[in-house]
């Protein structure tokens, strides 16, 4: 089984996911930029409608107070203010109008749409009636066209540019309502995704890449077969107990244990059945060991233990109880039974040693001790061997024929 179906993580699955993600963003963001743009546009024409339709309203206004100050003051020089007021107005109202109305037409219903232009023909009305009565101020209508203007531009011409206007304000004011709070939608959703991308992508993605490089470091650093350190690692560990045994004046111990026969096992049952042996003495160990104490594997059969706060004494009892324990391992090869037997060296640290290396030295040293003696044996640095009795028959030779 793969890891990455052991760790449930799928990198198509959540490469598809994140490109769709990704996809669906980019429109969020497109659609939020054209939201964003339109909403400018409408802001922008409703301030300018605003105020052209306001200052449409003043030059109305304008028009009918120079009428009715006329009237009451009968100034001469206000009739050629107030035709120069009409002709301004009408000037203005035709470069404004357009533009006014093209906004209002657009943005109202039908109805209200009419409006703006029924307001459109009062003003050139008013307009025309002011130039009436500014041609002939004196003259026998001029009384009933003062009035008009006055009663168009106050009431007529106001009400109804009022009308349209107001009804334009409010129809854009719920539509940029409308459009903001699509926006705000807009933003929400990219938020939720790029959560989404954070929590359901990104997290997972990030843990399945922190998972493989610890996998990987653990591969670097333990023997595959047992699980043990490696012996790089394995030295590297040590040297740190090294160094704080020496600087606490603690004792330190080490084991060098050795398969018996290893090589036998191998030609006789095929490598397979070396690994499983391996394997098996890697059990035992685990088993007898405290979890204090560190192992590795530094050789192809051949294992490094290290006892912290244990001296070469109570080391070679340690010892002689892992040689006893995989002594009476039952270990089945193909249809036979083999015995697997161990030779253990035992050293500790010694003021010459610098390094774990010379204290592997050392126990391999009293490992060939134990080897010379007949094997299955325990040995010191001293170059004393416990006296275990031999098997009666070759250690790799099978006790039955069947299991």
């Amino acid at each position: 089984m793969s890891d990455q179906a052991t760790s449930g993580f799928s990198h198509e699955k959540a490469s598809r996911s994140y490109m769709i993600s990704a996809l669906i963003l980019a429109a969020l963001i497109a659609a939020a930029g054209f939201i964003h743009f339109t909403l400018a546009a409408k802001e922008k024409t409703l301030s300018t409608t605003a105020a052209a339709a306001q200052h449409e309203f003043a030059m109305t206004q304008r028009v009918a107070l120079l009428t009715a100050e006329f009237q009451v003051t009968h100034d001469e020089a206000l009739i050629s203010t107030l035709k120069e007021a009409a002709t301004t107005a009408l000037a203005e109202h035709e470069e404004v109008s357009p533009y006014v109305l093209s906004a209002l037409s657009h943005g109202l219903a039908d109805q209200a749409g009419m409006e703006a232009g029924t307001a459109d023909k009062k003003v050139r009305g008013l307009v025309n009636l002011a130039f009436a009565f500014a041609g002939n101020p004196d003259g026998a209508e001029a009384k009933e066209d003062a009035q008009g203007v006055a009663d168009f531009a106050l009431k007529d011409v106001a009400d109804s540019w009022q009308s349209a206007v107001n009804g334009y304000i409010a129809q854009a004011q719920k539509e940029i309502d409308l459009l903001s709070k699509i926006g705000l939608g807009l933003y929400a959703a990219m938020l939720a995704l790029v959560f989404y991308q954070m929590t359901s992508l990104v997290a997972p993605a990030m843990a399945h890449i922190k998972a493989q490089r610890d996998h990987l470091e653990h591969m670097g650093s333990t023997d595959m077969l047992t699980g043990f350190y490696n012996r790089a690692m394995l030295f590297k560990v040590v040297s740190t107990l090294i160094s704080g045994a020496k600087r606490h004046k603690q004792p330190l111990a080490v084991l060098a244990v050795d398969i018996d026969d290893f090589k036998m096992i191998n030609d006789k049952y095929g490598r397979a059945a070396g690994d499983a042996a391996i394997k098996k003495v890697g059990l035992a160990l685990n088993e007898v060991l405290r979890t204090s104490d560190v192992m590795g594997r530094v050789g192809g059969q051949e294992f490094g233990v290290f006892l912290p706060s244990t001296d070469e004494y109570r080391a070679t009892f340690v010892a002689e109880k892992l040689r006893a324990a995989i002594e009476n391992l039952q270990f089945s090869i193909k249809d036979a039974v083999v015995l697997l037997r161990v030779s253990i060296g035992v050293a500790d640290l010694q003021p010459n040693h610098k390094s774990t290396d010379d204290m592997l030295r050392a126990a391999e040293a009293a490992l060939q001790i134990a080897k010379d003696a007949g094997r299955n044996k325990v040995a010191t640095a001293a170059g004393l061997a416990s006296p275990a009795a031999a098997p009666a028959s070759p250690p790799t030779e099978p006790v039955t024929g069947q299991t």
